[in-house]
């Protein structure tokens, strides 16, 4: 259920910039470790932009790897979250990317 939370600030934040009957296209960047399943989302953003009068509203949505930056400086996608760091075999890492859901664009109809 936390995808249509989700979907609820995605189309409140889409809707309050455009008119919804206009709306024709959204892009998302969904990181890997942003927790959030696509297919749900999907979902649950048809739905409410359906309810909004945005109906056929196509979704875009990208997979966004996850990347860290080692302690010993190594910057490197991960992979799967208990892999070590391929330079120096360590786990004191910090996330750098590919934990967040984001609104890349937008498209609207011309007026």
């Amino acid at each position: 259920m936390h995808e249509f939370s989700v979907a609820q600030s995605i189309a409140d934040t889409v809707c309050s910039r455009v008119n919804p009957e206009r709306l024709r296209k959204v892009t998302l960047d969904i990181g890997t470790y942003s927790g959030v399943f696509p297919d749900s989302l999907r979902m649950y953003l048809e739905l409410i932009f359906e309810e909004r009068n945005a109906k056929g509203v196509e979704l875009e949505m990208n997979r966004v790897e996850a990347s860290c930056v080692c302690e010993c400086g190594e910057n490197y996608k991960l992979d799967k979250f208990h892999d070590p760091c391929p330079k120096c075999g360590g786990y004191n890492r910090e996330i750098t990317g590919g934990k967040d859901c984001m609104i890349r664009t937008v498209e609207v109809e011309d007026a």
